[in-house]
């Protein structure tokens, strides 16, 4: 009997050792994310002066009429400092793809792609409870942002029409904003708010985001996210106040992400 105890000592397979928690500081730093955007994009256009730069008619798309329908991507990535924890950057890209039908001047309808590309510093206070990460903190960045408008392109001779044109209004400025965060094991929780600032004041931006996402592997990511983006400015020809633009952008996103 104490021979065939010793036997099944020896075949028996070796206990596991305990699977020891994550250490509560041991938080991803680096995440970078490819996903699909879509949503809705309301669109407003107005001239000040008739017959001037800006084409003459006011364009309302949304704003208590139908809003666009919008597909486009978002890049980002985000890191935090290893040796400095509180100190990070964020990157990214986002276009939107919308259409409109013009009154007059267009047979198709005008497509247009809103394009985002964004850097900003960021800087964060965060409290770890158990396998639970609190944190808040603020970012400083820089942006780039591109809005439709149409132009005029007026007859200088008798018997020529005036033709309408589109084109790119592009601006150029600061950002600032501040975010909350919750890490609970797998599962991330961030929502911020943001204030743009671009060419001298002219132009004035506002955005709200969330993001949810779910590591269902070590490195890997799913996410899911909602962004309200609007923006409103005046435009300026050679020195001339010659309208208004304004958007709201509603985005719903879903990707996937690499985080280490």
């Amino acid at each position: 009997a104490e021979a065939e105890a010793l036997w099944a000592a020896l075949v028996a397979p070796a206990p596991e050792p305990p699977k020891e928690p994550r250490p509560a500081g041991d938080k991803p730093w680096l995440k970078a994310q490819a996903g699909y955007i879509g949503g809705t994009y309301s669109f407003f256009h107005r001239s000040v002066q008739q017959g001037g730069y800006f084409y003459d008619d006011q364009v309302t798309v949304g704003f208590g009429e139908q809003p666009a329908g919008t597909a486009g991507v978002a890049l980002n990535a985000r890191a935090w400092l290893p040796m400095f924890e509180y100190v990070g950057f964020d990157a990214g890209y986002r276009n939107s793809r919308w259409k409109i039908q013009m009154p007059e001047g267009f047979d198709e309808p005008v497509p247009d792609g809103v394009n985002n590309i964004h850097a900003k510093v960021l800087g964060r206070y965060y409290h770890d409870v158990n396998d639970v990460r609190l944190s808040g903190g603020a970012s400083i960045g820089f942006q780039a942002n591109d809005l439709l408008y149409f132009w005029m392109n007026r007859a200088t001779e008798e018997g020529q029409n005036d033709v309408i044109n589109y084109d790119q209004l592009w601006t150029f400025g600061m950002t600032y904003g501040f975010e909350g965060q919750v890490e609970v094991a797998d599962v991330s929780i961030r929502a911020g708010y943001e204030l743009g600032v671009t060419d001298y004041s002219a132009i004035f931006s506002d955005k709200l985001d969330t993001e949810v996402s779910y590591a269902f592997i070590e490195n890997a990511f799913v996410y899911g996210s909602f962004v309200r983006a609007h923006r409103s400015t005046k435009a300026y020809y050679e020195g001339d106040y010659v309208g208004d633009l304004e958007d709201v952008n509603l985005m719903f996103g879903l990707g996937v992400g690499f985080q280490y």
